[in-house]
């Protein structure tokens, strides 16, 4: 077999010197062991990449014929480029993709072709994706045909980055972090993300024009924790109605202008939190309406700093938890109330502990 493999790429490359060097690649890939930086070195006629490839100027070498690398992409600290022009017939990479810190870059056109980042065996799983201080990055168009990402998806410090509209994202194994992306409004180009991986978790961070999280729609189960926090305009968590499975923690923390819960009660599908559920310092707030599906909370129950809260509604229906806080005062009691009815397990007092567990553990169950 391996012999005639040699042979079929033998001719591949006959045909190809034959019918123009510059214009076709060869029949059978041609496999090259090394490591590029593009604005110096020529890929040539090498289809698979079995290194690292960067690019720490000018693109003076288009990647013509390379369609996989076996090692990271790399485009950081770049000057020079303006888009990614010149990686057309790329279309996955098994290691990770960075794209950091290039000051001129303004798309990803270029891209068009890569289709998945990272690879899984076994086990164990590879492939980031990082998207970080790109300044006049304006959107992820180009990345068109990207569905997987094995690794981490990381999309941070981008100033200009305004909208996530330009690919079809359905996977993403490990953490999605969505921070400081100072003029994102809406997370509505990832309407097309379903799934995650068993310790994936959602962090959506101080991006101070997010109004939505729109975008979310079509995912029902984050394995680990989902944190919403420090979003100086974000109202409502409209986009996370489809929510059925959450295995870490819920934390809502410091959004200055959330009025409602409301966006995961369109269908109250959400019954459990694994693990924290804490509601922290979010000043307009006045109940905690869209909690309602809610019957187990994991570990701990926090709920502080919300000035506005006028009572506890959308925990009623709890019937199990582990504990309230080890913080006297972890839930703070809304002005003029004393006490609040929980679960119909007991009451919080204004300590902010629970008074009374149910006797029986038919209505209510403390875990542990």
């Amino acid at each position: 077999m391996n012999a005639i493999l040699r042979v079929l790429w033998i001719l591949g490359l006959l045909f190809t010197l034959e019918f123009g060097w510059a214009t076709a690649c060869p029949l059978v890939p041609i496999p090259c062991q090394l490591s590029l930086d593009l604005s110096r070195d020529d890929p040539g006629l090498c289809a698979v990449i079995n290194g690292t490839v960067q690019v720490t100027g000018a693109l003076n070498y288009p990647m013509t014929c390379v369609t996989e690398i076996f090692g990271d992409l790399m485009i950081r600290n770049n000057d020079v480029l303006v888009t990614l022009v010149g990686m057309d017939s790329l279309s996955r990479v098994h290691g990770s993709v960075f794209v950091l810190g290039n000051s001129k870059l303004e798309s990803l056109s270029g891209l068009g072709n890569l289709s998945s980042i990272g690879s899984f065996e076994g086990i164990s799983a590879s492939g980031s994706f990082r998207i970080i201080g790109n300044p006049l990055l304006t959107s992820l168009v180009g990345l068109t045909s990207l569905t997987h990402v094995e690794g981490a998806l990381t999309i941070q410090s981008n100033q200009a980055l305004a909208s996530l509209d330009g690919w079809k994202l359905i996977y993403v194994r490990f953490r999605l972090l969505i921070d400081s992306n100072s003029a994102l409004v809406n997370m509505d180009g990832l309407y097309t993300l379903t799934s995650f991986g068993p310790t994936g978790e959602v962090r959506l961070t101080h991006n101070r024009m997010l109004t939505s999280v729109r975008g979310l729609d079509n995912v029902t189960d984050i394995p680990g924790s989902l944190l919403v926090i420090g979003n100086s305009e974000l109202s409502s968590l409209h986009g996370l109605s489809r929510l059925e499975f959450l295995g870490g923690d819920m934390w809502i923390e410091s959004n200055p202008r959330l009025s409602s819960l409301q966006g995961l009660s369109t269908l109250p599908l959400l019954t459990t939190v694994g693990r924290d559920l804490v509601i922290l310092n979010n000043t307009m707030l006045p109940h905690l309406a869209g909690l309602e599906g809610l019957t187990s909370i994991g570990r701990k129950l926090v709920v502080r700093g919300n000035t506005q809260l006028e009572d506890l509604r959308g925990l009623q229906n709890v019937r199990a938890v582990r504990e309230i806080s080890d913080e006297v005062g972890a839930v703070q009691m809304p002005h003029g109330q004393d006490s609040w009815e929980f679960g119909s397990c007991g009451f919080i007092s204004s300590s902010g502990y629970v008074q009374h567990y149910c006797e029986t553990f038919q209505q209510c169950q403390l875990l542990g």
